[in-house]
């Protein structure tokens, strides 16, 4: 089928659903709305947060402010300014987010209502979505990638993080993948589900 997709910022959303662009004003982010006629709209924005620094670094301020850009923008929706329909919409924000500094990105973001879901490896023994996949590189690996979501309209139904390298043979032949599918990225695939409330 086709697949509608939306690039801003470097970052992308696709689905096999109507999506309709929403103008809003982010740094290394994408927003779009994705319609569905059986139920609310979802607002997604996937995001790509400044790499690297620590805690009050030049680095991490731009995170924060990256954060406080989406707060704001999730606050005109909810106040009406994207059209009325949208003002209860769910929304997800998902993609590396880089908290190698403060956790205050996090915590502008549940200022908002926003929550932030933990998944695991298909194993349920690992949370981490990014290894390094270089010799050089010298960090342990670590979760830099998230979902956070807006648990007054959305619950979790079901989600993991697709490590191809941790799967048996079976599994990736069962999924139609090959062992080293996962090593395209240093960053694993986060895979999460949401039902409405």
């Amino acid at each position: 089928g086709k697949l509608n997709l939306h690039w801003s910022g470097g970052c992308a959303i696709a689905t096999s659903l109507p999506l309709v662009h929403i103008p809003m004003k982010l740094d290394r982010c994408a927003a779009a709305v994705i319609e569905r006629p059986d139920t609310r709209p979802l607002l997604v924005i996937s995001v790509h947060f400044k790499c690297c620094g620590f805690n009050g670094s030049r680095e991490d301020i731009t995170r924060i402010n990256q954060a406080a850009q989406i707060a704001n923008e999730i606050r005109r929706l909810r106040d009406g300014e994207f059209g009325k329909k949208l003002t209860d919409a769910g929304v997800v924000i998902i993609g590396d987010y880089n908290l190698v500094g403060s956790r205050m990105p996090l915590e502008i973001l549940k200022a908002v209502g926003l929550t932030d879901r933990m998944l695991l490896g298909m194993d349920k023994q690992t949370a981490f979505t990014w290894r390094g996949i270089k010799k050089e590189e010298s960090f342990w690996p670590g979760r830099l990638d998230l979902v956070t979501y807006d648990q007054t309209v959305l619950r979790p139904a079901g989600g993991f993080l697709l490590d191809t390298n941790s799967l048996s043979k079976k599994s990736l032949r069962d999924l139609l993948l090959l062992v080293h599918d996962s090593s395209a990225s240093d960053h694993l695939m986060l895979v999460a589900d949401f039902q409405f409330r």
